[in-house]
């Protein structure tokens, strides 16, 4: 980002992630925290999106787009998909935990 500004860029856009908010009962919003108190190693990343967020905020035309998954037939997360067998095969743990 000191490249950037040092050289004059006006606009940026930058690639984020969305499924880094705090947990909740509804849908996130815009408004919904991220993460903050999440545990290692989801920490890890929650804190590069804060970082990644807050160097594309200095520029003061920035768009920071929260990329989601793709889900359903025919992706990583079919039934019969790559996340799917992952879990059967116990090498992903399903339990997300905060602090």
């Amino acid at each position: 980002m000191d490249a950037s500004l040092a050289t004059g860029v006006e606009q940026i856009i930058a690639q984020s992630i969305s499924w880094a908010y705090e947990a909740g009962e509804e849908p996130a919003t815009e408004e919904t925290p991220l993460d903050l108190k999440a545990l290692e190693p989801r920490r890890r990343t929650i804190e590069g999106i804060c970082s990644l967020e807050k160097a594309v905020a200095e520029i003061p035309n920035h768009v920071i787009l929260r990329y989601g998954m793709l889900y359903g037939q025919g992706t990583w997360h079919d039934t019969n998909g790559y996340m799917a067998e992952e879990i059967r095969q116990g090498r992903v743990s399903l339990n997300v935990q905060s602090e």
